[in-house]
């Protein structure tokens, strides 16, 4: 009430309200753990993903023991093989992407 008082403002302050979406693909939730994974980069906060040390990064893409982390469905089907997964993984979540890059630049928006 204080806020749309103050601001003119009808209607619910946050009139988009909450959205989801099922993570139902191996796909999907391989996207949405690139996405978390390089959120600390979008944010400024480092240069890549390895950098951030409070993230699942560091279990998936070295192996490191971590209690908070139970592995990825997703993440165990890349591969039998537990190096080869790891590097796929790291891979998939460094690699920049042209069109995220475009987006950065300001020069498409979303």
């Amino acid at each position: 009430y204080y806020y749309c008082g103050q601001h003119k403002w009808t209607g619910s302050v946050f009139q988009r309200g909450f959205r989801s979406f099922a993570v139902d693909k191996d796909e999907y939730l391989l996207e949405c753990g690139r996405y978390i994974e390089r959120n600390p980069l979008k944010a400024g906060l480092v240069k890549r993903p390895p950098d951030y040390k409070y993230s699942s990064y560091h279990y998936y893409a070295r192996g490191q023991k971590d209690d908070l982390v139970s592995p990825s469905p997703a993440y165990l089907g890349l591969s039998d093989n537990e190096l080869e997964r790891r590097a796929m993984y790291a891979k998939y979540v460094e690699e920049n992407r042209i069109q995220e890059e475009i987006i950065e630049r300001g020069l498409l928006t979303v």
